[in-house]
């Protein structure tokens, strides 16, 4: 109620739509994994952005397992707010997408479950269901 943790996040400013377009071109162009993850945590500073890009760039499955993997537990944190279950995600990116974060999540280990649902429990966001470890 009153003296809960609250973490609002909020979406840093987009790239322009030319810069956004030519990152595309180049990652749909890289073959390599690593070198993707790498490019996209470079050039990628919006969550707005990121999830786009997740969307776009022609990743496979292994491509968002490296990324997810990557991501700091705040920043998983908010995407397993945002991806809670597969029951109404159309996309083939959104499948692997919540396909890399289920993975990882059944990886982490207990204290970083206790991050994670601290995190959850303390963002703003909308109700988009329970996750569940």
């Amino acid at each position: 109620p009153g003296d809960e943790t609250r973490i609002s996040f909020d979406c840093a400013e987009r790239m322009d739509d030319w810069r956004y377009r030519k990152l595309v071109e180049r990652l749909l162009r890289m073959n390599s994994g690593g070198s993707k993850a790498a490019l996209i945590f470079r050039e990628v500073h919006s969550l707005a952005d990121f999830l786009d890009i997740l969307s776009d760039a022609g990743l496979d499955e292994t491509d968002f397992e490296g990324i997810i993997n990557r991501l700091p537990l705040p920043v998983f944190s908010v995407l397993l707010s945002r991806y809670p279950s597969d029951a109404f995600l159309v996309r083939e990116s959104e499948r692997l997408l919540y396909k890399a974060l289920r993975k990882r999540s059944l990886r982490l280990l207990s204290d970083e479950k206790r991050q994670v649902k601290q995190a959850l429990d303390a963002m703003q966001t909308e109700d988009f269901g329970e996750t569940v470890f």
